[in-house]
């Protein structure tokens, strides 16, 4: 409930429906109020907490899909679905029962079709943060040092391999490129984090025959 009451307040702030040369978003705005006084009556309860499950259901059913975008894809397709459905008729009940009328069709769907999309936002957003925090709990074990001596491997690797490819280049970008790329290589004079950089590049060394990249610890804290 205290989403839909954010999203509700929202309103009068909102860039494009807080503007009063626009003449439906003063109603609009008036007809979001009326929902708000009516927060705790059990038909609007019911109606968002039926509501909010539903966008649950949708928001999980795309967890087998492997990559995000393709998450993304069947979620919104089933939540455009969703909101074209039966909700609508469920809005219009919901309005009768709390004695609201004499709105506009048009204003009253502009409404639930406003809330319905940022409560979707709102879920998934937490979902994520949620999802972010658990991965985050579950790959807390910290490196070894022949993890950190493969990290700095590829660390240096990759910008050896940029440089020589725009090195034959000949543009101002790809200058700045090159520029950019060598100032990640590690500095033979004094380091701030020498002790970790000597042992994260000993294997390095032992591959090295005066061309790998040896990056410095920004750079091996990015990858």
């Amino acid at each position: 409930m205290m989403y839909v009451g954010l999203i509700l307040t929202s309103l009068k702030d909102h860039p494009i429906y807080s503007r009063k040369e626009f003449p439906n978003c003063l109603p609009l705005q008036n007809l979001g109020k009326q929902l708000s006084e009516n927060a705790d009556h059990p038909a609007f309860k019911n109606f968002w907490t039926e509501t909010a499950m539903e966008l649950w259901k949708i928001i999980t059913s795309a967890d087998k899909r492997v990559l995000s975008c393709q998450s993304y894809d069947v979620i919104f397709a089933n939540f455009h679905n969703f909101r074209l459905g039966n909700i609508k008729k469920n809005w219009d009940n919901l309005l009768k029962e709390l004695n609201i009328t004499n709105i506009h069709e048009l204003l009253s769907n502009i409404l639930l079709q406003f809330c319905l999309r940022n409560l979707n936002r709102k879920i998934i957003k937490d979902r994520n943060i949620a999802d972010l925090q658990e991965n985050n709990d579950v790959n807390s074990t910290p490196l070894t040092p022949h993890d950190h001596q493969v990290i700095n491997y590829i660390s240096g690797f990759i910008p050896f391999a940029l440089v020589k490819r725009f090195s034959k280049v000949k543009t101002t970008m790809a200058a700045k490129f090159v520029r950019v790329l060598k100032s990640w290589r590690l500095n033979n004079s004094n380091d701030e984090h020498e002790s970790f950089v000597t042992y994260a590049r000993d294997w390095v060394k032992k591959q090295n025959r005066g061309y790998l990249f040896q990056p410095n610890w920004d750079l091996h804290v990015f990858f």
